[in-house]
């Protein structure tokens, strides 16, 4: 039986960061992930390859999103940590897979952020066609200063792409956290878990654009099918992420058999086996889909990378920082 007090060990490693966003801003800023790229450009992506059947797919995806939020509900009202299914994957499983989600997740949200970008990129080309995606990751302030949008469809499409910058504002704050969580884990160099004045963890923002570059490489390189393949090597860690929240909810429940929970996941352990499953499902079938076929040649050398570095950097016993403040972010 583990001490709780081991936890809140844990979940202390994230101060530092400051509590400024009121739970309006946090709603807007899960609202912008929410219609981003996936809402608009993935939406037709996905009516392309599956036709009305797509209604189904959403289904299953909305019944696969409303088990992992009871999973996740569970955890959290137990544990109100900023390191959320990270530090619940460390605790309850063991550190290798709290190294193994925070770094998946990372990965996932960092690469959406290009998957934003290159979005923009395409949008912007309606405006100006025949320019390369790419000078648009970049430049986007300065051509907004000599649009002119056409009627309608210019309307819509500045509407679109006010999405997919509301979406990356949302990915660099989600990955700039999880990186800081890394950091202060002992899992990530030491200089990415400091904080400016203003608690901001500035180092972790400048390493969360790295999407940014490698969706400029792709765009360059692949620039009729630098979406697609931002797209089908990013999902890897979402899809991931997602199967270990449901398998660290297994190892919760066993750990609180005879706890008074605050909330308990209906159906338990059908439900989020059931998710579980189905989130297993959705990883094997992107090897028979065209559109997903990067996601697996992708992922699982990413993740057996992962496992070695961290038994290499394990061998050198970092110790994570831990700050004492409260109301860490």
């Amino acid at each position: 039986m583990k001490e709780m007090k081991d936890f809140d060990q844990i979940a202390r490693r994230q101060g530092g960061l400051k509590q400024q966003l009121t739970a309006g801003q946090m709603s807007m800023l899960a609202i912008g992930g929410a219609i981003g790229t996936g809402l608009f450009l993935g939406s037709a992506y996905a009516i392309q390859m599956a036709g009305p059947s797509v209604l189904l797919s959403y289904f299953i995806g909305g019944v696969v999103a409303l088990l992992l939020m009871g999973c996740l509900a569970e955890m959290t009202s137990e544990h109100p940590t900023p390191g959320s299914f990270g530090d619940y994957a460390e605790f309850y499983i063991s550190p290798l897979f709290g190294f193994l989600v925070r770094y998946s997740y990372w990965s996932c949200v960092v690469l959406a952020v290009g998957t934003e970008v290159t979005a923009i990129g395409m949008y912007m080309q309606f405006w100006f066609p025949g320019t390369p995606i790419w000078p648009w990751a970049l430049l986007f302030s300065a051509a907004m200063n000599v649009i002119h949008l056409p009627a309608a469809a210019g309307i819509f499409n500045f509407i679109v792409l006010v999405a997919a910058l509301s979406a990356m504002n949302s990915q660099l704050y989600i990955t700039t956290r999880m990186m800081f969580s890394l950091s202060r884990a002992g899992q990530a160099p030491a200089a990415l878990g400091h904080v400016s004045q203003r608690g901001i963890p500035v180092s972790a923002l400048a390493m969360s654009c790295i999407g940014i570059v490698v969706s400029i490489v792709l765009s360059l390189v692949y620039p009729e099918k630098s979406f697609a393949s931002m797209m089908s090597i990013s999902v890897y860690g979402a899809c991931f992420t997602w199967l270990m929240i449901f398998v660290t909810h297994l190892f919760f429940r066993r750990q609180h058999r005879k706890t008074h929970l605050k909330f308990r996941m209906w159906g338990f352990p059908y439900t989020t086996l059931a998710g579980a499953g189905l989130m297993a499902a959705l990883l094997i079938s992107t090897a028979f889909t065209e559109f997903f076929k990067m996601t697996l040649w992708f992922g699982i050398p990413f993740t057996l990378l992962l496992v070695v570095v961290y038994f290499l950097y394990s061998r050198r016993q970092p110790t994570p920082i831990r700050v004492e403040t409260t109301g860490a972010e």
